[in-house]
């Protein structure tokens, strides 16, 4: 399918970053990996990981499952900085992963969601690559499951990829 839309050219896959502490083995709430791709102005969700697993073997797990989806030199982390959110891009800022440390956003989840809705509501520019997650995370998006963390991933990735267009975005330069 991607072939078609990009001759070829191979799509970047972005991932955007929910996570938790599982300090209750499972009774609380999951960290997400949500993946995706931008092409032209649409986005196309690839692939979703929800576990509940402590920091160490999470990180494991977030190398793991990038390297198995696509992850290039040209892909993005994307993690936003609250909780674990912060020693994750510590911690990566050191491998050949690249993650980029989102900031925390400000408005409610009402509002974010308001945010995205004509985006997400527009034919075709929000796409669901088929996939056995497809259920969980549709529910997820639509309010209809137990958590919402996949949602918050999910309005990361259209603010990021769709509103934003961190394609011609800020550079992160340091001078040393």
């Amino acid at each position: 399918m991607f072939e078609i839309l990009l001759g070829d050219e191979e799509p970047v896959i972005d991932y955007f970053l929910d996570t938790a502490y599982d300090k209750d083995n499972g009774r609380n709430d999951p960290s997400v990996i949500l993946a995706c791709t931008k092409i032209k102005e649409n986005l196309y969700v690839t692939g979703v990981s929800q576990v509940w697993m402590e920091l160490p073997q999470f990180l494991v797990h977030l190398e793991n499952y990038t390297k198995q989806t696509g992850y290039t030199s040209r892909s993005r982390i994307m993690v936003e900085g609250a909780s674990t959110g912060k020693p994750i891009v510590q911690i990566f800022k050191t491998t050949s992963l690249n993650v980029i440390e989102v900031k925390i956003p400000q408005a409610n989840k009402g509002a974010r969601l308001n945010a995205i809705s004509a985006k997400v509501e527009a034919e075709g520019k929000v796409n669901f690559v088929q996939g056995s997650w497809n259920s969980l995370a549709i529910s997820e998006i639509c309010y209809t499951a137990k958590h919402d963390d996949i949602a918050d991933a999910f309005i990361m990735a259209v603010i990021e990829k769709l509103i934003k267009s961190r394609n011609h975005g800020k550079y992160n330069i340091s001078i040393i």
